[in-house]
C-alpha cells in the first residue's frame, strides 16, 4: 500500500472537517494515512481513529501554508517528503518531492460571482497548486468547468452519484441551512419563507439555520444557530421540504444530508443542484422569489400523496487516483 500525507492545514470550518473524515475512510482503504493538520480542535477530533498512522501539527498562519515546506524544520520536511504521495485538501498547498495531488473544494473564486481581493488572491494560489500537482481531484463533474481550461488534462472527479429512494418525510415544514456570505442569498430565503408564511397555515415549521449577523426582526421564521451536526440531522427530521439558494456550489452536502432524511429538495435550477438532486420538479429560476415561491407550494402539495423520495447518494471513488 502507498504511504499517503493528507495536508489539511486549510481545513476549519465544520463541512470541512466532515468532508476530511469520509475522504479519509475512503483513502484508508487503498493507502496508508498520515495527516498534517494547524489546528489543535481537528487533531483531536481525529485522535482516536484507527484510519491514521501520524498526525502532526504545524502552528502556522493560513497565509503561510502556500510556501509552508520554507518554514518547517528540516526534521519535518524530510518526514513530509518520505511519503509517496501528499494531498493537499482545501484548494491549494505547498509544493513537495513527492506525487502532490490537489483537492480543490471551493469553486467560488473561480465563479466569478463575488468579485473582490479576497477571491482573486485564493484564485492565484489555487491555480498555483494546480499548476505542480499532478492530479487535480474535485467531488463533482461540473467543478471541472469552472477551473483553467489549460489544465483540464490532469483534473479527475472521484465523486460517484447513484439513484436510490427512501421514505419521504410525514412532518410538515420547511428548513433551510444558510449564513450571511452573499453568494448564499439568505435574504432571498428569508423573502421566499415569509411569503409562504403569510398564505399558509401558522402551525407549519419554517426554520432557517443560519449564522446571519444582521439583527432578526422576522418573527414568521424560527432562526437556530451554533447547532452540532447531530443537532441539525434532528432539525431536519422535523421538516418536509428543503430550501436552498446558493449562486455556486462545489458539493452541496446540505441538500444530498436533506434527500436522505426524506425531504423533497426545492432549489435553483443550477449545475450543482441538477447534479445533486434526483428529482427536479421543484427546482426555481435562481433569485427568482416568485418561481421559488411556487415551487414550495408545490411540493407541499404534492407531499400528502408522497410515499417515497427520490434521491443521489454521494460516495467518493480514490482508488485509481492513488495507484
Amino acid at each position: 500500500m502507498n504511504n499517503v500525507l493528507i495536508n489539511a492545514c486549510g481545513i476549519k470550518s465544520l463541512g470541512g472537517i466532515n468532508v476530511l473524515k469520509s475522504s479519509i475512510e475512503n483513502i484508508n482503504q487503498h493507502s496508508n494515512v498520515s495527516l498534517l493538520v494547524s489546528d489543535e480542535k481537528i487533531k483531536n477530533e481525529l485522535s482516536l481513529s484507527n484510519k491514521i498512522d501520524t498526525i502532526v501539527t504545524v502552528h502556522k498562519p493560513r497565509y503561510m501554508h502556500p510556501f509552508l515546506s520554507l518554514f518547517l524544520s528540516k526534521d519535518l520536511r524530510d518526514w513530509i517528503n518520505s511519503f509517496d504521495i501528499t494531498i493537499h485538501f482545501a484548494n491549494f498547498g505547498f509544493k513537495t518531492k513527492t506525487k502532490d495531488i490537489l483537492f480543490v473544494q471551493n469553486i467560488l473564486p473561480h465563479s466569478n460571482i463575488e468579485k473582490n481581493a479576497r477571491n482573486y488572491i485564493l484564485r492565484f494560489f489555487i491555480n498555483r497548486s494546480i499548476s505542480f500537482a499532478s492530479i487535480v481531484v474535485v467531488q463533482n463533474e461540473h467543478v471541472i468547468k469552472y477551473l483553467p481550461g489549460k489544465f483540464r488534462t490532469k483534473i479527475k472527479n472521484i465523486g460517484v452519484l447513484s439513484e436510490s429512494s427512501v421514505k419521504a418525510s410525514k412532518h410538515q415544514g420547511i428548513i433551510a441551512i444558510s449564513n450571511d456570505l452573499k453568494y448564499k442569498n439568505v435574504d432571498l430565503i428569508e423573502k421566499v419563507m415569509k411569503k409562504v408564511r403569510e398564505k399558509m397555515d401558522c402551525d407549519l415549521n419554517i426554520t432557517l439555520i443560519t449564522d446571519k449577523k444582521e439583527n432578526i426582526t422576522n418573527t414568521e421564521i424560527s432562526y437556530i444557530s451554533n447547532l452540532s451536526p447531530k443537532e441539525i440531522d434532528s432539525e431536519l427530521k422535523r421538516h418536509s421540504i428543503f430550501f436552498h439558494a446558493s449562486a455556486v456550489e462545489t458539493l452541496c452536502l446540505p441538500i444530498l444530508e436533506a434527500q436522505s432524511r426524506g425531504l423533497v429538495v426545492v432549489a435553483p435550477n443550477l449545475d450543482y443542484a441538477n447534479n445533486a438532486v434526483q428529482n427536479k420538479d421543484y427546482l426555481y429560476e435562481y433569485i427568482n422569489i416568485e418561481d421559488a415561491t411556487e415551487k414550495i407550494f408545490e411540493a407541499i402539495s404534492d407531499s400528502d400523496l408522497l410515499k417515497s423520495v427520490s434521491i443521489k447518494v454521494y460516495r467518493e471513488n480514490w482508488g485509481s487516483i492513488l495507484k
